[in-house]
């Protein structure tokens, strides 16, 4: 895909796109922090505390200690009850590597305490949103920090003295009891003058070692005993500078307003050009006329602009109510290619237009009624005598747009043999001047009634008129059309640009191909080049009783589109309104019956237009054998 067709697919999906644009810039707004919303980012606020021990050398291990207080047991917590708040113990380092750290949360602050060995100090943080109890928390941390050590470590370690002390009064009593035993030895004992001697000298020994034990014990408990702020206030207490820290967010996701909707609208056209694109990848969809051309094999005569109209005014024909209309324009000019390709292809015959023209399509909600009432207008102004004839009697709407009435409806007053019709008890006069209406067949009829009908009414109409329209019913849900193919002229195949799907299109072109039909060509009707989405205004809809296999129509059976028109026909078993079956022949009129015509060359470009894969398949002749036939696809090929 170039970046022409990429343009293309975009701007076909350019609804799809502002949705998804419009949801996840909505998104984006909606999920902004309330507090963010118009600020240029997050605001905290530090305090900090640097708490010298005073009082001779300090180990490293003391000092962890100390720090491991500040984060848990009682003087954290006995600052979250003073403050009224919650506590929140973290991870507390107790392993005695340097400058290792512990945390706990008191409140709305994060309060963080490393050992600085080198410095024999203390280093309390706390960080929150609240100026005032940031600092408030190392104050009283350092407070509470140093009334635990008065309190409690203090005592500890006097415990351990008293502990120490009692052990070495012991010893030395030991030793005295030694040197008094060794006294009492009798003269010339030398036995027990030696063990007593050597008794004494080993407590005296241990006697040494617990003397220096409790000397290096009293020095540590002298030094870790005070703790000194480096900020004070006036009156000496602890006062933690403050400092204010700005935070823009550290995520790819802004917290502010503008921001996220910038990247929201970003986000939101990248997608949505994503998921238009697989969209455009997916949809079988034609999609203006060389989408049209290529799939149909056929050119494009006329590109009918979209028209959006209330459903009020749906049936309203802008040929005759807005005549300076581009709707109105878009429909001369189709006239007139249906003329010019008459003249190309039948001067012989010595008329500007065909004598009888088939509006057809492949399926429903393609505009058949709308462009059969518009191009009657159009002709109409031109001095022609028109006659519309409804032949869709499964859904008769076309009597709408010509405010004519449903009724009377076509019927065959002869046999089926020699059918025949009263054309003046039939025909209607319309809202356009120079035109007037037969309905179709009444909605109880049977296919092969309404198809007899049909022709009587048509060979009469003929001759009273300068051109007749016919609308029929879709090609590949029905067999009417082809039933009709004989008593026309020339066929006019619609197509709905965004809708009818390519398949449709190349399987309606292949059946009338088969079938020699004078196809002149293809109407775009709500072509692209007029509108920026895509769908068609009038609203043309039906509801017939079959089903469409892969086209998703809803009705009410399923038609092989493999094994369909192989004999020239839709390859659909029809159920009628009455509940019966009809199923189509190959070629339901007998030639010899109906006008001759010259050889069908319709729908061939000339060598100066653009080049468009045109090309004819061999057309069986009906009396050759079966044997001798050859399918459109193996001559294709």
């Amino acid at each position: 895909m170039n970046a022409v067709d990429l343009f293309v697919a975009l701007r076909r999906r350019w609804r799809v796109i502002a949705v998804i644009v419009a949801a996840v810039v909505a998104i984006a707004w909606i999920t902004t922090p309330a507090s963010k919303k118009g600020a240029k980012g997050s605001v905290t606020f530090q305090a900090q505390q640097t708490a010298y021990v005073d009082g001779g050398r300090v180990s490293s291990q003391s000092l962890q200690r100390m720090a491991s207080y500040l984060v848990a047991g009682r003087v954290p917590q006995n600052v979250a009850n003073e403050l009224n708040v919650k506590l929140v113990e973290g991870a507390d380092s107790t392993s005695g590597t340097k400058g290792a750290s512990g945390h706990v949360v008191i409140g709305a602050a994060t309060v963080v305490a490393k050992p600085v060995t080198s410095i024999a100090a203390l280093n309390i943080t706390a960080t929150g949103k609240s100026a005032t109890f940031v600092r408030q928390v190392v104050d009283d941390e350092t407070i509470e920090l140093q009334k635990y050590l008065n309190a409690t470590v203090s005592k500890d370690h006097d415990d351990q003295v008293t502990t120490l002390q009692n052990h070495t009064n012991q010893v030395a009593h030991t030793v005295e009891q030694a040197y008094i035993a060794e006294g009492k030895c009798a003269k010339g004992d030398k036995t027990c003058a030696i063990e007593t001697r050597a008794t004494a000298k080993d407590q005296q020994g241990v006697y040494d070692d617990l003397r220096k034990q409790l000397n290096k014990l009293k020095r540590t408990i002298t030094a870790g005993s005070t703790l000194r702020p480096a900020e004070t206030n006036a009156t000496g207490s602890p006062n933690a500078t403050l400092s204010r820290k700005v935070h823009s967010g550290s995520s790819t996701i802004p917290v502010s307003t503008k921001p996220r909707l910038a990247l929201g609208l970003i986000v939101g056209l990248l997608l949505g050009a994503l998921i238009a694109f697989l969209v455009g990848k997916l949809d079988s969809s034609v999609y203006g006329v060389q989408s049209t051309e290529t799939s149909g094999r056929l050119p494009v005569l006329a590109e009918i602009p979209h028209v959006s109209t209330s459903r009020r005014r749906r049936f309203e024909v802008l040929t005759q109510l807005s005549p300076l209309s581009g709707v109105a324009d878009a429909y001369r000019g189709l006239r007139t290619s249906i003329g010019l390709m008459w003249l190309a292809n039948e001067s012989e015959t010595g008329r500007t237009e065909p004598r009888t023209l088939i509006v057809a399509s492949p399926g429903p909600n393609e505009g058949k009624s709308t462009t059969s009432a518009n191009l009657a207008a159009a002709y109409a102004e031109m001095g022609k005598s028109v006659i519309v004839v409804d032949l869709d009697f499964r859904r008769q709407r076309l009597h709408k747009f010509l405010g004519a009435n449903a009724e009377p409806h076509l019927a065959n007053i002869g046999t089926l043999s020699e059918p025949r019709v009263d054309l003046d008890s039939i025909t209607q006069s319309t809202s356009i001047p120079g035109v007037r209406f037969i309905g179709s067949a009444a909605p109880d009829s049977t296919p092969a009634e309404a198809a007899v009908a049909g022709r009587a009414a048509i060979l009469a109409a003929q001759g009273s008129c300068d051109i007749v329209i016919i609308d029929t019913p879709p090609l590949l849900l029905t067999n009417d059309t082809f039933d009709l193919l004989d008593f026309a002229d020339a066929v006019l195949m619609l197509v709905r640009d965004g809708r009818t799907k390519t398949t449709a299109l190349a399987r309606a072109s292949q059946q009338l191909r088969r079938l020699d039909a004078p196809v002149l060509g293809i109407a775009l009707i709500g072509a692209v080049s007029s509108r920026p989405g895509y769908g068609y205004g009038y609203g043309y809809g039906y509801r017939y009783g079959y089903s469409y296999g892969g086209y998703g129509y809803g009705y009410g059976m399923r038609t092989n589109l493999d094994s369909a028109g192989a004999n020239g026909t839709n390859g659909a078993d029809h159920a009628n309104g009455n509940g019966h079956h009809d199923v189509a022949e190959p070629v339901a009129v007998s030639l010899s019956d109906t006008p001759a015509r010259s050889a069908r060359r319709f729908g061939v470009r000339r060598a100066s237009e653009p080049v468009v894969d045109l090309t004819e398949p061999a057309v069986p002749s009906l009396d050759s054998t079966p044997a001798d036939r050859t399918t459109d696809d193996e001559t294709t090929s």
